[in-house]
């Protein structure tokens, strides 16, 4: 279970999004996790490929560490990547993750790209992508 008080408001506002997103949808989120970098920064540059599925972070700290997201990494070389942005013109965003479980929990269905504006706070999901393979259960455990 992933603390409200750690991760703060900001963790909530991207995880309500994103429930409210799946439950419009055939399958409701089952798990959701924030997105951190190992020098506690959980504020990110985010690059996504939406119609390939595929996602990084960049570190806005002064780490500036790259992650790919999920199963990105498989992808990467053919990804188009946009920048995402705020239609405030920030670029900078919490970001978050849902998962939709499948086969009684066995397997990934579907993954959620929750971001949240670093500047107005707006929330929205930038991207979802299918995860069709098994096993996946083990692209939960990099978080």
């Amino acid at each position: 279970m992933v603390d409200d008080v750690t991760y703060g408001k900001w963790w909530v506002e991207v995880r309500q999004c994103l429930a409210d997103l799946s439950s419009r949808q055939a399958h409701a989120i089952d798990v959701f996790h924030p997105v951190t970098c190992n020098c506690g920064g959980n504020v990110f540059d985010v690059d996504v490929d939406a119609d390939l599925g595929a996602a990084r972070t960049i570190c806005s700290r002064s780490c500036g560490r790259l992650r790919l997201l999920i199963d990105s990494e498989e992808k990467w070389c053919r990804a188009r990547p946009q920048r995402w942005a705020c239609p405030c013109g920030c670029r900078y965003a919490n970001v978050a993750l849902g998962f939709t479980l499948q086969y009684q929990g066995r397997s990934i269905r579907l993954v959620y790209l929750g971001v949240r504006c670093a500047a107005c706070s707006a929330t929205s999901c930038c991207a979802d992508w299918k995860i069709g393979y098994e096993p996946s259960l083990y692209l939960m455990d990099k978080w």
